[in-house]
């Protein structure tokens, strides 16, 4: 507290500098005292009403940097609307588009700094290694370290145009449960093929690094000296600072010695005390703190000059700076990164001077979730637009159906040319989500599938018992019932499967063992009685599937959801967390005025953990140690790799994405390292090259191919060809040498793959290496 006092007198005493007292890091540093520089080194909680401050030593016009999350927008002590709601990182990752990306850091730093800050906690770069991380949404690399590389490059840069960026969370921070004690067990070969790629990238330009809760092989991620000083700060050459995340300090020589620069939120185990007591004991060095003072003024001194000094040192985060032309630059990165994932017919875009009569249904449409909760939120704007609202706007004749039960959703969907509906899955910081089902009530109605069997609900469903068949367990049961046409659902318990010929809730409504599910499209006999209220959005969705063919579902969501019900529906739409423009960008996109282009970054699965890992990889399991110890023994088989190495077709691939149009490829040619081929048609692709290496087919460890390149095309002239080419480069074809510690060119025949997704490939061809 009276640290805390200290710095509030030393911020109303300092003048404003428009000149830095020195002439850049190494002078600054080099003029600093033991004790000034270990000020440098620590947070100072929340000072006038920024809540995330470190030392700047004055050097900044003021005694502190001033610090805020998140990766998608300014979130802390801002009131509602007046920073930008922005789409999140993983939408970023879905427009595939690093020019975009580029536009979007460079209005987010103009916020940032427009508040009053020095620093923004981002962008997040992590691998989405399970489908139900609680911040996928937070995080740009999707599936893949090459879609992450190529897109933090230009996001960095345009964040720093203005304020400094800082990249995480440095690594491994790929599950929420137990995020601040599960120790990871990764090879040293999988951190660097797959997780450390997207973060290496960055390394040239952000200012800082931020390292996570988890440990790595035993060692907290911010005292490791593997992933921070020999990875980072060695084989990527970082000369920037890191800094823990709020709390993921947990020592002082250990944390320097390995490279840790700054404690967040506070000075603990870098307080004056610590320090100076590990100084005496000759665990640490002076020059250490030297280098640690380098590192985090140069991120300032590298700023441009004319944003050294933001609302000239003064208070400012109560300013309004979400502009209209930031609001029209998110409106455009929700809709080029809402996936159009279906589209039987061509029924979107729907035809505006049709006159149809459109019913919204689902209370997404009206009171939309568009931002996952935690660090990394931005408050809901009061200026949101909603999907319902948006309709309205363009004079739509439109109604609204909140879907409280299927009847009600059924009656309106019957009454309209064209269903529209509206689902969300939410997701926050400190807890993986419980299911890949949207948010609503609970389903009764579970929809089931020869390939998904797994789809079962606990308790008993269905009424007008048909029979009764032996069945070894709740799947077995699923494929007996898919197999008798009058099955409508079942019930599995005890080694008996019971066939019914509705859906209606029934029985004593017990659970116990009893699991049940339901078989789609198939009409029930006699028909079953109204549903029950607070119907869950998938049972929605079939319902009103089956009685209005030009249905079309819009989800928000953080991550992958199960989508049984595809086949029910014409249209879809994945706006991942789409901001605060939602409501326009998905008008904007049903009606024609944008062209749908994104990709989507993840692997949709058939069923819940279609990969099938165990606890042993995921959360983890209890040891002597630890409470949680996740193996990664996947190694990099994971995601879309994995679907690949197992012949599986996800319900939805990695890179899927259709557009409004059709284009092709063709004349592939495969010079050396050079590959190219031509692209013709109309509306917007994105090409994605994937090389084999030359053991991929015979190799259990090598993923069948991995993304190299990507580049999206554009076009409204059906005869134009558009060029694209891209030469391998060494890292291209390398694999990292553990011995060697270095990247080896890998020798031999390499597989090429161009295609529209992982699984769409349209061109084959080969070279050697």
């Amino acid at each position: 507290m009276a640290m805390r006092v200290l710095i509030a007198a030393m911020l109303s005493a300092v003048a404003v500098a428009q000149t830095p007292p020195h002439p850049d890091a190494a002078s600054a540093c080099a003029a600093m005292n033991v004790s000034t520089m270990i000020s440098v080194m620590h947070g100072f909680g929340e000072i006038a009403g920024y809540s995330r401050n470190s030392g700047c030593a004055n050097e900044c016009g003021r005694a502190t940097f001033r610090w805020d999350n998140g990766p998608q927008g300014f979130g802390d002590g801002s009131p509602a609307g007046d920073s930008t709601q922005w789409p999140s990182s993983l939408n970023m990752g879905a427009t595939f588009d690093p020019e975009l990306a580029g536009e979007w850091g460079d209005a987010m730093g103009t916020e940032f700094w427009g508040k009053g800050t020095n620093i923004q906690e981002g962008p997040g770069v992590n691998i989405a290694r399970i489908e139900n991380n609680g911040r996928t949404f937070e995080y740009l690399s999707g599936e893949d370290p090459v879609l992450g590389a190529t897109l933090v490059q230009p996001l960095v840069a345009g964040i720093q145009n203005h304020v400094m960026a800082i990249t995480k969370h440095y690594m491994l921070n790929n599950q929420e449960t137990d995020r601040s004690g599960v120790n990871e067990i990764v090879d040293e070969k999988t951190i660097m093929e797959l997780y450390s790629p997207a973060f290496g990238a960055a390394a040239a330009s952000s200012a800082g690094y931020m390292c996570a809760y988890n440990r790595i092989n035993g060692i907290w991620a911010c005292e490791n000296p593997l992933t921070v000083k020999t990875i980072l700060k060695g084989y990527y050459n970082f000369s920037g600072f890191m800094v823990s995340d709020w709390g993921a300090c947990h020592s002082t020589a250990p944390s320097i010695n390995a490279g840790l620069d700054i404690e967040m939120p506070e000075g603990r185990n870098y307080s004056p005390e610590n320090i100076m007591a590990a100084l005496a004991a000759k665990s640490i060095t002076e020059d250490q703190l030297h280098e640690s003072c380098i590192r985090i003024m140069s991120g300032w001194y590298n700023l441009p000059v004319d944003k050294r000094y933001p609302c000239n040192g003064g208070n400012c985060i109560q300013n309004n700076v979400s502009t209209p032309e930031h609001k029209a630059l998110a409106r455009k990165i929700s809709a080029q990164s809402t996936v159009l994932a279906k589209n039987d017919g061509n029924l979107l875009p729907l035809n505006k001077t049709a006159k149809l009569k459109v019913v919204l249904i689902g209370n997404d449409a009206m009171t939309p979730y568009v931002s996952g909760q935690g660090s990394g939120g931005v408050p809901t704007s009061n200026r949101l637009v909603s999907p319902l609202a948006a309709f309205q706007a363009r004079g739509i004749d439109v109604t609204f159906e909140p879907g409280e039960t299927v009847d009600a959703a059924v009656t309106a969907a019957k009454a309209a040319d064209v269903a529209i509906i509206f689902g969300s899955a939410h997701s926050h910081e400190g807890s993986d989500r419980k299911d890949l089902l949207f948010e609503h009530g609970s389903s009764t109605f579970v929809k089931t599938g020869p390939q998904n069997c797994s789809t079962t609900v606990s308790g008993i469903i269905g009424d007008g018992f048909m029979k009764s068949v032996p069945a070894s367990d709740a799947g077995a049961c699923c494929t007996q019932c898919w197999a008798d046409t009058g099955c409508v659902a079942f019930t599995y318990t005890s080694g008996s499967c019971y066939f019914k010929d509705n859906i209606k809730t029934g029985g004593s409504g017990k659970s116990g063992d009893h699991k049940s599910g339901v078989i789609p499209g198939r009409a029930p006999h006699p028909s079953p009685g109204p549903p029950p209220p607070g119907a869950a959005i998938e049972d929605l969705i079939v319902a009103v599937g089956a009685v209005n063919k030009k249905t079309i579902v819009c989800a928000a969501i953080p991550g992958q959801i199960l989508t049984d019900w595809r086949d029910d529906v014409a249209a879809i739409l994945i706006a991942f967390l789409p901001g605060e423009q939602y409501g326009n960008a998905i008008a904007d996109l049903i009606y024609g005025d944008a062209i749908p282009q994104a990709k989507s970054p993840l692997s949709f699965p058939n069923k819940a953990n279609e990969q099938g890992m165990t606890a042993e990889q995921y959360p983890g399991v209890k040891t002597p140690d630890y409470t949680y110890q996740a193996n990664y023994s996947e190694k990099l088989i994971v995601g879309y790799r994995w679907y690949d190495k197992h012949n599986v077709k996800p319900a939805f691939p990695f890179g899927h994405g259709l557009t409004y149009g059709a284009m092709t490829f063709s004349a592939l040619q495969v010079a050396g390292r050079t590959v190219s081929f031509s692209v013709q048609g109309t509306g917007c692709d994105t090409p994605q090259l994937y090389i084999s290496y030359p053991t991929a087919a015979t190799d259990a460890a090598v993923p069948a191919k991995v993304l190299r390149y990507f580049k999206k095309v554009c076009s409204t002239d059906a005869d134009a060809s558009v060029a694209v080419s891209y030469t391998l480069t060494d890292r291209d074809v390398s694999n990292w040498d553990v011995d060697a510690k270095k990247w080896t060119v890998t020798p031999g025949t390499f597989g090429v793959s161009v295609g529209s997704s992982s699984q769409d490939i349209a061109l084959t061809g080969s070279f050697v290496v």
